[in-house]
This record gives C-alpha cells, sequence and structure tokens, in this order.
C-alpha cells in the first residue's frame, strides 16, 4: 500500500479509504464531491497491529477550501468509532491544510485547537485532532488533519438539545450568507441590528449577521425533505428571540446586560485565541456559539465556541490589530465586545494570566515535531505528492515553514504582552 515515489512510509498514523460505486467496485476519488455521500470502508493503522475497515459514507467539505486540488473531507460510519485515543463518534473531518494562506506546516489548524484546549479552558469544548497520513484505493494521497466533526454529543458541545422543547439546547453557526445556500430556509435567521462591526470600526459593517441552527437539527424532522413542522418552527422563534437579546446587548455596547445573557469568560478566551493567530477570516462562518437551557439543565447562557476554521491566519506581520479592530472579515462577536470597556479589561486581565503558559505551549507543540528527525520526512512526503518537489527539498521547507509558524506566534504573543498590559 505505498507509493514509493513519494517515498517510504513513515511513523505517522495511517487513515486508509476505500470507496465504492454502486456496483462495488473502486470508485475514483475525483468522482466525490461535496453534495452527496458515497459509499467507503475506512480504518486507521497507528502501530504494528491489523488494520480493521469499517463501514462508513465519504464526501467532500468546505467553501474556499474545496477549490485546490488537494481537497478537504466529511466522514461518517455507520457505528461510532474511536481514532488515535479521541472518544468515539461516527462524524469526523479530513482537513487539508496548506492551500488557504500556505500552512507549509501542516499544522495550524492542530496547534489552534489544541492550545485552545490546554490553555484556554473557559471554552468547553475544542476539537480534537490529529495529523494523519491518507492513503485513497492503496493509494498515497498526502498528510491531512483528522479532526472531530462540531456536533451536540457528550464529548464535544455537551449541551442538552431536543426537539420540540424551547427551553433546551441550541448549537449555533455564524456565516455569511452565501454559505447557508444547502441550509433549510426554517433552520437560519438574523438578528436586526447586529452588523459585522460597530459603526465608526475599520473593516466591513454593512453585511447583516446570518446565524444556523446546527442543533436541533432541521435535516432530523424531516424539514429538509419539506415536511413542516410546528414544533421546531416554534424553537426558531424562541431561539431567534434569545439571539436578539444577545444581539441588543452587543449594539448597545452594554457590558452589564451582556455579563446577564453570556458566559463572558469563554467570549474572552475565544476572542484570545483568534486575535493570537490573526484569523482573517473569522467573520465568514468559522464562528459557533451556544447557548444552554435554563436551570437545572444549564445555566441559560450564550457560551463562545467551539473555535473553528484556522486556515487563513498567521497573516503578514506579527504586529497589528486583526479581530478586535474588525480587518479582515469582521466578526460581531469580537469587535462589539471589545468595544466594551469592561469586556476589555477582561482580556487584558485573563492575558496577563495565560500569556506565561500560551508561550510555553507553542515552543513545546512545534519542538515536538521540529526535534523529532521523521517529521520533517513525514509532513515532507506531503509536497513530493502535490507540489512535485524532492523528498530533501520537500523535508527542508516543511522545518523552515514550521519554525516559522512557530517563531511568529511566539513573536504574537509578545506583541501582545506590550498590548495588554
Amino acid at each position: 500500500m505505498n507509493e514509493l515515489q513519494y517515498g517510504a512510509e513513515t511513523k505517522l498514523p495511517k487513515l486508509r479509504i476505500l470507496l465504492y460505486n454502486g456496483d462495488a467496485s473502486l470508485m475514483p476519488l475525483e468522482s466525490v464531491t461535496k453534495e452527496k455521500y458515497v459509499k467507503a470502508e475506512i480504518g486507521i493503522h497507528s502501530g504494528s497491529g491489523g488494520l480493521e475497515l469499517s463501514p462508513a459514507e465519504f464526501k467532500g467539505r468546505g467553501y474556499g477550501s474545496w477549490i485546490p486540488p488537494k481537497k478537504s473531507y466529511r466522514i461518517k460510519f455507520e457505528n461510532k468509532q474511536t481514532f488515535l485515543g479521541m472518544p468515539a463518534s461516527r462524524h469526523w473531518c479530513l482537513i487539508a491544510g496548506v492551500w488557504n494562506n500556505k500552512d507549509g506546516s501542516l499544522l495550524k489548524s492542530d496547534s489552534a485547537y489544541t492550545l485552545t484546549r490546554t490553555v484556554l479552558k473557559n471554552i468547553e469544548y475544542a476539537t480534537r485532532t490529529q495529523p494523519v497520513e491518507v492513503y485513497v484505493n492503496n493509494l498515497y494521497h498526502g498528510v491531512y488533519t483528522l479532526s472531530e466533526k462540531i456536533r451536540v454529543e457528550k464529548n464535544k458541545v455537551n449541551i442538552v438539545s431536543e426537539h420540540n422543547v424551547l427551553d433546551t439546547g441550541y448549537l449555533l453557526n455564524y456565516v455569511w450568507a452565501g454559505h447557508t445556500y444547502r441550509t433549510p430556509p426554517i433552520a437560519k435567521f438574523q438578528a436586526r441590528g447586529l452588523k459585522q462591526a460597530p459603526q465608526g470600526i475599520k473593516g466591513c459593517v454593512s453585511k447583516a449577521v446570518y446565524f444556523v441552527i446546527k442543533s436541533p437539527d432541521a435535516g432530523d424532522i424531516g424539514v429538509k425533505r419539506g415536511a413542516y413542522q410546528s414544533g421546531f418552527a416554534e424553537q426558531v422563534k424562541f431561539i431567534q428571540a434569545e439571539t436578539q437579546k444577545l444581539a441588543d446587548a452587543l449594539v448597545a455596547l452594554d457590558y452589564e446586560k451582556l455579563n446577564k445573557i453570556a458566559n463572558i469568560p469563554s467570549f474572552v478566551d475565544n476572542l484570545i485565541i483568534q486575535e493570537l493567530y490573526k484569523n482573517y477570516d473569522y467573520g465568514a462562518g468559522g464562528c459557533y456559539l451556544y447557548k444552554k437551557p435554563c436551570p437545572p439543565d444549564g445555566d441559560g447562557k450564550f457560551h463562545a465556541g467551539p473555535p473553528w476554521d484556522f486556515d487563513w491566519t498567521v497573516n503578514d506581520y506579527y504586529t497589528d490589530w486583526f479581530v478586535t479592530a474588525g480587518a479582515g472579515n469582521p466578526n460581531p462577536f469580537a469587535t462589539y465586545p471589545y468595544a466594551m470597556l469592561g469586556f476589555k479589561a477582561d482580556v487584558i486581565k485573563r492575558w496577563k494570566v495565560v500569556s506565561p503558559s500560551v508561550k510555553a505551549f507553542i515552543k513545546k507543540f512545534f519542538n515536538y515535531y521540529l526535534d523529532n528527525p521523521d517529521y520533517p520526512y513525514a509532513f515532507g512526503r506531503n509536497f513530493v505528492r502535490w507540489d512535485n518537489k524532492s523528498q530533501a527539498q520537500a523535508a527542508k521547507d516543511w522545518r523552515s515553514d514550521t519554525t516559522y509558524l512557530r517563531d511568529w506566534l511566539l513573536y504574537r504573543a509578545k506583541w501582545l504582552d506590550r498590548q495588554w498590559r
């Protein structure tokens, strides 16, 4: 199952994927689309043990990341599977990396999510990830980030989220309108008066904010098939009204009101991870938040997270405000709160606490890969496959790009030290 022109196999875990046509013949990967799942068998090999393939479905994913030749994908197993110590789930993602802002390390997303879980623990959940080598139909396809899919589950967004119950948990995704084309109209709404950033703050403030209800899932009750469910419609009205209260507090720049309906520490930590990585795309669709039910099942507040989509990050110089200044694709859950003196004070106080741990994490995370002689070769194979580089050049470039990412984040953290003092 090797392709020796890309070099010998490495010690990275290997995800094996077989794709099938209706007649059980192998389907070329090029035939896979974002619109329809195809049948597959998938398994992971991470040591000397045997490989067990499990029945699954497989399709493409992403927006901008679907454009380049190396694409990202979604996996849905028939039964829950556990990979590399991550909790069992039916739902997984394969993140291609590289293309958006040229992540030559293939570690940006992995580092951001792991840093969040390790240091910024006011965010209750961040996706677990693992770099893997991917083989499709027995052919080497490069290094991907195997990632959990953001969902309401016990080991992910752990909230009670039920159909036909108004005061239940709701998982929301804030996205551009163009990213909602496959969402049932009943499952998306806007918040009146909420723009991407307050007036007077740099950035595009003309676009309204759209929210997509990810859980409870409209697809589970047949809305995608045209069946109208009055219970779900009432739930939409309820969460839209609750979200409007959040929007009103943001637009009014009312910190006290925001504190009553939102979990401030989670929004603070979410802003920190976005600003640390200088996330250009934070306002385009990589923003999740969820509302917990009222006691006893929750605190009744909105929580920020899980963080998602760190493709367009580590942009340009490590200086200059970005997320909080409304640059790039502004996000109202950063621009509005940061304009509140109380919230900004919370950010500064929190950064002073976590800054040493952030810098220590960055060094430890990247040095683990840089100091192991196997990894430059393992990650370099990806660029032999996709960029037609020699193995020696690919390994050298990966080391250079990974060192740059580590040092950029350290410089950025030190710059934030000077700003948030």
